[in-house]
């Protein structure tokens, strides 16, 4: 799972295009929805996944995962308790899980995590 930070410009996003052609399995993900729709209108076969923070509520959640360019989406781990989020149709993955605890409880869940 690669994460885009900053703002693409198109031709950045040319540009990382081309180095992970390279790749076989890979996702790209990003905070800004502009970088998944630029990437999803130069190549519609990209597994592109929406990362939401902490400050979404669950009916914005549930309207960007609508999107037909979000593949998936990756929460901020408050949201592991919330029950309304099996509604959402994407596969879903939580991010960032730090303590050893918070993964056993919730290890069926798809969590990202470091250093555990």
């Amino acid at each position: 799972m690669l994460e885009i930070k900053p703002l693409f410009t198109k031709e950045n996003i040319k540009v990382l295009l081309k180095e992970i052609k390279k790749l076989k399995n890979y996702s790209l993900t990003s905070f800004k929805e502009r970088n998944i729709i630029n990437l999803y209108k130069m190549k519609k076969k990209l597994n592109l996944g929406l990362l939401i923070p902490s400050t979404f509520t669950f009916s914005k959640i549930l309207k960007k995962s609508k999107k037909k360019y979000v593949k998936f989406l990756v929460l901020e781990k408050k949201f592991l308790r919330e029950k309304k989020i099996s509604k959402i149709k994407k596969k879903i993955y939580f991010y960032t899980i730090k303590d050893k605890k918070l993964f056993n409880k919730f290890y069926e869940k798809n969590l990202i995590f470091e250093n555990l």
